[in-house]
């Protein structure tokens, strides 16, 4: 019995130690406070766009895209015109962060799912960071839900969904709070 214990309790640290034990409230999640990263999203056959997260306290992440007002036909195949994205992010282990962050789009003709009155916007990304945090790979997808409509209730149905966007992000630093003097 003594040794299962001992056994369960190397188990348990070695698991805390190389941070598989944090989460959302953990510590490894709290050191993206205060951070900017600037973001890179390639769609297939597309150029990339990119843009600023900004992972504020409370796990909330603000996003600013460098495409916002409009001009984006060469990096979403179409031309629209988004406001700022905030949401949460989530940390599941050392390396992986999740962040779901919702904005508006704007009414643009031609494209079925924004003709009415625009939608509201869901980017969900998928981010595995390097060990010391400075730079990441991952993956984005959005989807359009009707404008006045709750996007995280279960029964609501996107009128558009896309897959396939490819990221890197890098850690702009002497930018955090502890380099300034």
């Amino acid at each position: 019995m003594q040794q299962s214990c001992v056994i369960l309790l190397l188990f348990y640290t070695i698991y805390f130690v190389n941070g598989y034990g944090y989460s959302s409230n953990g510590l490894y999640c709290s050191s993206f406070k205060s951070k900017i990263y600037q973001v890179s999203i390639t769609f297939p056959d597309l150029d990339p766009f990119y843009a600023i997260f900004d992972f504020q306290d409370n796990y909330k992440v603000v996003e600013y895209d460098n495409i916002g007002h409009g001009g984006s036909k060469a990096e979403l195949g179409v031309d629209l015109t988004l406001d700022t994205h905030v949401g949460y992010y989530a940390c599941h282990g050392r390396e992986f962060v999740h962040a779901s962050i919702a904005g508006w789009i704007y009414k643009t003709a031609g494209v079925p799912a924004l003709e009415d009155n625009g939608a509201l916007a869901v980017h969900n990304y998928k981010l595995y960071f390097s060990r010391d945090r400075e730079t990441c790979t991952g993956s984005m997808e959005y989807s359009f839900y009707k404008t006045g409509s709750d996007p995280f209730a279960r029964k609501n149905k996107p009128t558009l969904h896309t897959e396939g966007g490819v990221v890197t992000c890098k850690l702009l630093k002497y930018r955090s709070p502890e380099h300034y003097s």
